[in-house]
């Protein structure tokens, strides 16, 4: 991979989606970005995978993985142009079209949305240092004996 976004790249990033209006992707993680912005999320299931001419696009769909998000319905899917066309106009015409099933899907798949995930990460990074300076401690002292 070796992708190493700069402060600027990732500004820029944030700002796409928070400015979109609607996120159409191909069964990408992107998709938990667009429900923490409450954005509409269209999954294309069409015109991504082809295997021997054919397109087998739908069948990323039943990995495991994104089986999650589909149980949310906080996903429109298209399964052809026609159909992208179509959700893309009733999005726009209806922004807030599944804005509920996109709720769930934001809070089931990205926990806490209150901007404090840094910090959570710090503390669980502090308590797992405190644990391993516990277990030395106490296999430090283990063979001590205390002389009165």
């Amino acid at each position: 991979e070796g992708w190493d976004p700069t402060a600027e790249t990732v500004i820029d990033f944030v700002n796409t989606i928070y400015h979109s209006d609607i996120l159409v992707v191909v069964l990408s993680t992107l998709a938990l970005d667009g429900a923490c912005f409450r954005k509409p999320i269209i999954n294309t299931l069409f015109g991504s995978l082809f295997v021997g001419g054919k397109d087998i696009s739908h069948v990323m769909a039943a990995t495991t993985h994104y089986k999650w998000v589909f149980d949310t319905k906080g996903t429109s899917v298209a399964r052809s142009p026609e159909e992208l066309k179509n959700l893309i106009n009733e999005y726009l015409l209806n922004p807030d079209k599944n804005i509920e099933n996109r709720h769930v899907f934001a809070e089931r798949l990205c926990y806490a949305l209150d901007g404090k995930s840094s910090e959570r990460m710090a503390n669980a990074i502090c308590d797992i240092f405190q644990m391993h300076e516990n277990r030395l401690k106490k296999t430090s002292t283990a063979g001590m004996s205390i002389v009165a």
